[in-house]
Formats: structure tokens, sequence, C-alpha cells
């Protein structure tokens, strides 16, 4: 019969693996980008096309409206898909290794439990699909519908990490994950053969990242405790 000593719970408690602070500073920083991202690009545009009102050489008049023209597109363009883009990389690797860290301190901390190990690239999900179901007795997502928005935040860390955002000849998971999000109402637009992520998708799936984790992280929790002889 599990007992309930209460320094064995706190010891336990203190000792198991939680991504809430790495999540809360997710959260965070995406704030601030959300507050600044387009500072640079504009204090620049302001710079040049005030240079451009006093100048009266033709030829730096030509280069200015040119790097006007360039800043603008940056602005509308560039600077989001990569800021936006690079933290869709951060939001899932943040969600894998919150994932990854509560299995491997299953594996290492309860008796008779297998190893986690998913060295595999691109197998991580199904790897812990299977660890979680298997070892653990639970599903790795709460919800289908979880699931499937992670799903879709891997093509597009996958997307971003290993083809810079660029749209893929083929119709693949991408372009389903794209139609989804403009369903939802905050849609990831295509420029240039290059999807952009606005900051409310990207909200979004940070979110849902967070909740994805949390509920496994939480029933994993519960499962440990009782399999280390500890009732909460």
């Amino acid at each position: 019969m599990p007992t309930a000593n209460p320094t064995d719970i706190l010891d336990l408690l203190t000792e198991f693996p939680h991504a809430a602070g790495a999540f809360a500073e997710m959260r965070r920083y995406v704030k601030l980008v959300s507050q600044f991202a387009d500072f640079p690009s504009a204090q620049a545009t302001v710079r040049m096309k005030a240079e451009l009102n006093r100048t009266s050489d033709p030829v730096r008049e030509g280069e200015l409206k040119y790097e006007i023209e360039v800043a603008e597109q940056d602005a509308r363009n560039t600077v989001p898909r990569i800021v936006w883009g690079s933290i869709l990389v951060a939001t899932y690797a943040t969600y894998e290794t919150g994932v990854k860290n509560v299995l491997i301190h299953w594996s290492r901390n309860v008796p008779g439990a297998l190893g986690f190990d998913c060295k595999r690239t691109g197998q991580f999900l199904k790897t812990a699909t299977a660890y979680a179901a298997n070892e653990v007795g639970i599903a790795l997502f709460p919800s289908a519908e979880l699931k499937a928005v992670v799903l879709e935040l891997k093509s597009l860390r996958d997307s971003f990490a290993h083809a810079a955002g660029q749209m893929p000849s083929r119709r693949t998971e991408l372009h389903s994950s794209i139609d989804k999000s403009c369903a939802r109402g905050y849609p990831i637009v295509v420029e240039d053969n290059n999807w952009i992520a606005p900051p409310r998708a990207v909200a979004f799936y940070l979110l849902k990242a967070e909740r994805a984790y949390k509920s496994f992280s939480d029933a994993v929790l519960e499962r440990y405790m009782l399999r280390m002889g500890v009732a909460t």
C-alpha cells in the first residue's frame, strides 16, 4: 500500500523534470519580439526617407529609393519569416526536450523500466508515443486535437530547419498545416514561395504545445509517484 510521507513526496516532485520555466521564457520572448520585431526596419526606413527629402544628388536619390524599397520588403516578408519561423523551431524544441526529459527520468528511476533512446532523426514522436504507451501506460497526447496541432508544428519546424521555410513543389503535410491555419483565422501566408507565420499563429502553436506537454507531464508524474510507492 503506497504511503503518503510528505518528505518522500517532496523529494520525488523536486527531482521530476519540469519544463514550465522553459515555456514561460518562450511566452515572454514571443511577447517581446512581437513588440519590437518591426522596429529596426521601421527606423531605417524613416532615416532613409528623411535623407531622401534632403538630398539633391540624383544618384544618391536613386540609391535611397532602392534601399527604402528593400527595407520595406524586409519589414513585410524577410524579417517576419526569419523571426517567427525561428521561434516556431524553438517552440517545437521546447516541447520535444520537455517530453524527452520526462521519459528519460522515468527510464532511469522507475525500477525495471526500459531505457528511452531516440537517436533516429525525425522519429522522436513515434518513439515517444510507443514508449509512453508500452512503458508508462499512457498516451503521449491527451487528445486528437492536440496531437494534430503538435504534428502541424513539427511540419513547420522541419520546413524551416531544413528548407528555410521554402514551399516544396509537391503537396506535403506542410500544405495541410498552412490550410488549417487559414481555417483558424490567423493564416500562414506564402510569399515568393516561402511561408510566413503571423504572431497570432506562433502564439497559438506555443500555447498548444505547452498544453500538450503539461498534460503529458502531469499524467507521467502521477504514474511515477505510484510506481515509486508514493501516493499524493
